[in-house]
């Protein structure tokens, strides 16, 4: 039998060797090789604002890595939904269905237009929304459905894509987690009209704070308005092309644009990034291979082509979300939970039908635990995280 003493004694080894250990943080933003000398370089040309060098480059980039037809840099992700919402003319009468498992933003921005948001359950395997989820709430008022592709995978969108044909339903992609995710070969963002990709310092490739509207179209009457709208609301394009001898106001916009410091950052960002997703993919796998057992429920896509943005799974409970988080700081290893569904909340209930419950995301969301994946970890450190989530879990 082990003294007190002992045990105390133990324990406090324990203690001591784990202090001496690095932290882990649950995110470390990603430092891009070419980074500082970009930055220097669009200072020292005093170009600050958008549409200079690095924004044309930015662009170029992406709209090669997506195949679209135009891409439009913004200062978040949020603003490249709200161009999304303001190009559909959307009215009071109008219905968009949205996840109630995603961030705020994803709502908000529809919400502004006027227009009715519903709110669909979510596959607890995916955390995504399906086209089982979604079919029973489409009206003759529904005239948008936004997919939410979650950590770093692509929601099973093909039959979604089908559910929007059949009921002439516009279908718009929230890729925010999504950069360089992909299903049978479409990057997340790259199956809808219109996708919006966040660049914020928390995501796999940053400007710090950053995002881009992708748009799969080459509907001339819908680019020209969405050009209209990022011009703040004026012909200011044609303007510039000579068309027209003044320009004027023509629609409802903002400000919706990427400066040009940002974009440096992100052209560093966007060389690099093939090798970045290389690096947490290698992380991500481990932790599949850690946790391969059935008795681990892993949320993950129906296709492997993650880009390892994290790594989360379902325990048993909100309680035992919030030891192993507890656990596992004191061990200086930083684990996450995520967002409440925005029915749960105070002003979202009011977008939840009467007899609507939404009830796998109201279960799962409270059993959430989110492990760390960056590029300033290596294996031995997700080796680290893993054996004290193991410890944990069997203990």
């Amino acid at each position: 039998m082990i003294s007190g003493s002992a045990q105390m004694s133990d324990q406090k080894a324990h203690d001591q060797a784990t202090a001496l250990l690095s932290p882990i943080a649950f995110h470390q933003p990603h430092t891009a090789p070419q980074q500082s000398a970009y930055l220097s370089e669009c200072l020292a040309t005093g170009r600050l604002r958008s549409g200079g060098h690095f924004s044309k480059l930015a662009q170029q980039h992406l709209t090669k890595m997506y195949n679209c037809n135009r891409v439009i840099l913004t200062h978040s992700c949020t603003a490249a939904m709200e161009i999304m919402a303001l190009a559909l003319n959307l009215t009071p009468s109008d219905e968009v269905i949205v996840p109630s498992f995603t961030f705020t933003a994803t709502a908000t921005a529809f919400a502004r237009t006027g227009a009715r948001l519903v709110l669909a359950d979510i596959d607890p395997q995916s955390m995504m929304i399906t086209e089982e989820t979604i079919r029973g709430l489409i009206t003759p008022k529904t005239k948008a459905i936004v997919v939410v592709h979650y950590g770093g995978f692509c929601a099973n969108i093909e039959p979604i894509q089908s559910l929007c044909d059949e009921f002439n339903i516009v279908l718009l992609e929230d890729a925010a987690q999504g950069v360089g995710a992909s299903r049978n070969g479409t990057l997340a963002g790259g199956f809808g009209l219109m996708g919006a990709l966040s660049f914020h310092e928390t995501k796999i490739a940053h400007c710090g704070q950053g995002g881009a509207l992708i748009i799969n179209s080459n509907d001339s009457q819908l680019l020209n308005q969405i050009d209209a709208i990022v011009n703040r609301g004026t012909n200011f394009s044609a303007f510039a092309a000579g068309k027209v001898s003044h320009y004027e106001w023509t629609h409802i916009a903002s400000s919706f644009e990427m400066t040009e410091l940002q974009a440096s950052i992100l052209t560093a960002q966007l060389e690099d990034i093939s090798a970045n997703i290389c690096h947490r993919q290698e992380i991500y796998k481990f932790y599949s291979k850690c946790f391969a057992g059935p008795e681990h429920e892993i949320i993950k896509g129906d296709d492997e082509a993650c880009n390892g943005h994290f790594f989360a799974m379902l325990l048993g409970s909100d309680s035992q979300v919030e030891a192993l988080i507890n656990f596992a700081a004191k061990n200086g290893i930083a684990l996450q939970s995520h967002y409440m569904p925005l029915h749960l909340s105070d002003y979202g209930k009011q977008y939840l039908a009467k007899d609507q419950k939404c009830e796998d995301a109201s279960k799962a969301w409270r059993k959430l635990v989110r492990l760390p994946i960056h590029t300033s970890m290596g294996i031995e450190d997700a080796a680290r995280v893993a054996k004290c989530v193991t410890e944990y879990l069997q203990n």
